[in-house]
């Protein structure tokens, strides 16, 4: 059975699986991530390989699981958060490592920076090497509209390799319903500073069908002066328990240069714990 078909059965599966009796009313502070990627190619290109990545993230104060759709609850509860997390791929060894905080201070304010270190780039014509890269964002909460969340943020890199500077601009609309249904609207556009002009525009929705069910689709578009990419995606997340969720997501990418070196499709899982 191929990967379209294993991703199709585990969407119906996650997606029909029935509502549960949960304690909502309970708190945490870790939230720990364990996600699997395996990166198919076309024939004549580089090997296929896997990427594995683990993340840890703390609250200083506890987040509750009341009232709201589970995956959100960190937005909702405007809770400052400090992560770390590791990415590895075999065959070419690259490794990455992040660490990072999210900050709301005064009402309506929101801050957020992180550092990157990448050790032995999966690009072929950069041999073995290392970057570092520290980014920061600055943002909008408005007390009048708390579903909005509007940011930009600039990321330096070392301009030894592969990795430009880059400044982005996010908006992040999030509509609850009654009975635990929401909408969430995320708006991604980021602009390179590299020879080439790049620019990356995400587009993405997520519909929570109650507060532990939600399905959602995107699209990636990545351009320059050479070539255009478009990578659309769906994915879909359940959470068996208050505290425990596993999700998928089926991505392709498409050259519309036909450039054949890029990835074919990807389908990934992820599992989350909180305690």
């Amino acid at each position: 059975m191929n990967r379209k078909a294993h991703l199709l059965m585990m969407v119906a599966a996650l997606s029909a699986s029935p509502a549960l009796a949960y304690d909502y009313d309970h708190d945490y502070q870790w939230e720990t991530q364990l996600g699997f990627q395996p990166l198919a190619f076309p024939e004549d290109t580089p090997e296929d390989r896997n990427r594995g990545h683990f993340q840890a993230i703390y609250y200083p104060q506890p987040v509750r699981t009341c009232c709201h759709p589970l995956k959100e609850l960190a937005f909702v509860n405007r809770a400052t958060a400090i992560h770390a997390s590791y990415e590895y791929e075999d065959d070419t060894f690259q490794e990455i490592y992040r660490l990072g905080a999210d900050y709301y201070y005064i009402p309506g304010m929101y801050g957020a920076a992180q550092v990157t270190h990448v050790r032995k780039f999966a690009q072929p014509e950069l041999d073995e090497g290392n970057d570092t890269g520290f980014g920061i964002v600055l943002g909008l909460v408005p007390q009048s509209l708390p579903q909005l969340r509007l940011t930009a943020g600039v990321t330096w890199n070392s301009p030894d390799h592969f990795q430009r500077p880059v400044v982005a601009v996010t908006t992040k609309f999030f509509h609850q319903t009654e009975g635990g249904g929401a909408l969430n609207l995320e708006l991604v556009q980021e602009l390179v500073d590299n020879p080439l002009k790049s620019t990356i525009t995400d587009l993405s929705a997520e519909l929570y069908y109650n507060r532990h069910i939600s399905i959602g689709t995107g699209i990636n578009i990545s351009s320059n002066r050479q070539e255009e990419n478009v990578s659309p995606r769906v994915s879909t997340e359940l959470f068996l328990t208050r505290l425990i969720s596993l999700s998928v997501e089926y991505r392709w990418e498409k050259s519309l240069d036909n450039n054949p070196s890029r990835v074919a499709d990807s389908l990934s899982g992820q599992a989350r714990v909180r305690f």
